[in-house]
Formats: C-alpha cells, sequence, structure tokens
C-alpha cells in the first residue's frame, strides 16, 4: 500500500476545547484549546498547536515536549530550575516526568512537539534489533534497507 511521504495538514482545522485538570490550576480560570498539526504512523511522535487564556496551572508532562511560543506570553518556574520568561519565537523542551508551573498573563499560544518514548525494555529491544539488523547487513553486504523489518 502506498503511504504518502508528504503530509498536509487541514489549514482552517477548528482549535478543540482541551480543558487543564482542574486539579492542576492554581489561580484564575484558564481556557485552553488545541488542534493536532500533525503525527508520525506510529503516532510516538506529534505537533499541536495550543493555545491557552490567563491562569497559573501546574503543567505534569507524560512525554518529552519541545515548544515554541507563537503568540502571547509566558512565566514557568520549576522546582529547583531558573524562572523563565517566554515570549514570542522562544523555544524550550521539557523532558517526560518535568513538572512546571504556567503563569500565563493574558494568552499564550505555541506550537508542541511531543514524543511518546516506548518503555524502556521495548526500547532495549529495539536498539538490540538495529544493531543486530546492522551486522547482518555489513556480514552478508547487503544495504540494511533492503533487510526486512
Amino acid at each position: 500500500m502506498y503511504e504518502p511521504l508528504i503530509r498536509v495538514a487541514a489549514r482552517n482545522a477548528v482549535p478543540q476545547p482541551a480543558p487543564i485538570n482542574p486539579s492542576w490550576i492554581l489561580s484564575g480560570t484558564p481556557r485552553a484549546h488545541s488542534v493536532p498539526v500533525a503525527a508520525s504512523d506510529d503516532r510516538a511522535v506529534s505537533a499541536w498547536i495550543w493555545e491557552c487564556t490567563a491562569g497559573r496551572f501546574i503543567w505534569r508532562y507524560d512525554c518529552d515536549e519541545t515548544i515554541h511560543v507563537l503568540d502571547g506570553a509566558v512565566t514557568i518556574s520549576s522546582q529547583g530550575e531558573e524562572e523563565r520568561h517566554l515570549v514570542s519565537g522562544d523555544t524550550i523542551h521539557f523532558s517526560r516526568g518535568a513538572v512546571a508551573i504556567w503563569t500565563v498573563d493574558a494568552h499564550i499560544r505555541k506550537i508542541a512537539f511531543c514524543r511518546s518514548a516506548p518503555p524502556r525494555p521495548l526500547a532495549l529491544l529495539m536498539r538490540i534489533a538495529r544493531k543486530v539488523r546492522r551486522r547482518v547487513s555489513a556480514w552478508l553486504r547487503i544495504p540494511a534497507a533492503a533487510l526486512p523489518t
């Protein structure tokens, strides 16, 4: 079956409500919306446009997430870390397991690139399989891409 190499996200996609966990809200009434932009075939990697109104809340990261601020501003604090004020054009990365406090004074709009890593035992097996595949490829003098996956 033919899979396209390039996919185009809908230009007029309407952001849908993406409520913040009520127990995470520290002050205000932040309202969040998001729209998916792209995802890998295995759904391990995705990109989202996310926006939020004023409020202060905790965010717990269950994946690796890199964000780029498109519009607005946010102050982010995390225990043991220097407080950071991000504005349009700034980029920051959060590792899976990170916990941060977001303070949005007016609004923020960002693009988020998320990567959900497989469980550690599975990741180890995947690395071993890739290494074996490369060695078999070298031994047989066949490009690794030509070997079955």
